[in-house]
């Protein structure tokens, strides 16, 4: 009898646990203009996005999103010049080796997955998908570092996306860096280490 009455009371508690996580949510919708069609977001595929990026926060990951324009219309060599990155650039990141699939200049939001420990590009990777998303490319990298020039100064951010290699040569990825006076854009070898806990991966919903 005395086993019934604890379980009620551990069904009675979680009840009152997820009415007080709720009624949290949605004043925290309310105070920032939300409304009941925002709430109602969570019960749709969309919400799956939603509460993988809740989880992601707190198991200790970050997910930041920043509105971003893209000119596919533009050459490679046309996104450095824009991007006027003044420390380096690797020589290699060209239209050949990288080229530009799409046209137009497209609006989307770029996002920033950052893990927060020691990943393999497999771990990364399908820490992105598990998101909803995709890596990010080449072009998307460039569009990011010209539009927001000082976020590659606070970490240094990699488009997992864009991969080229040598014949028989280890493959590359693009990846923004820069220190206060200077501005980077460089390549990365995948396969060789496990990435730094505090490096940003760029990603796009799918």
């Amino acid at each position: 009898m005395a086993a019934s009455r604890n379980k009620v009371s551990s069904i009675v508690s979680g009840a009152g646990l997820l009415t007080s996580i709720f009624t949290k949510l949605d004043q925290a919708v309310r105070a920032r203009g939300g409304s009941d069609e925002h709430i109602h977001r969570l019960s749709t595929p969309e919400g799956d996005a939603i509460f993988a990026e809740w989880a992601s926060i707190l198991v200790g990951r970050r997910v930041d999103s920043y509105p971003l324009t893209i000119n596919f219309d533009r050459s490679i060599a046309d996104m450095i010049v824009v991007g006027n990155y003044d420390g380096y650039v690797n020589p290699s990141i060209t239209d050949q080796n990288f080229p530009v699939v799409g046209s137009g200049i497209v609006e989307t939001e770029a996002v920033l997955v950052h893990l927060n420990r020691l990943a393999t590009d497999a771990e990364v990777l399908a820490e992105i998908d598990r998101l909803g998303l995709r890596a990010g490319l080449m072009p998307e990298l460039l569009a990011l570092g010209a539009q927001y020039p000082d976020l590659q100064r606070q970490f240094l951010i990699v488009a997992l996306g864009s991969v080229w290699a040598r014949p028989l040569g280890r493959r590359r990825v693009g990846y923004l860096w820069g220190r206060p006076s200077r501005r980077f854009l460089g390549l990365a070898w995948l396969g060789l280490f496990r990435w730094h806990p505090g490096y940003r991966f760029l990603a796009f919903r799918k």
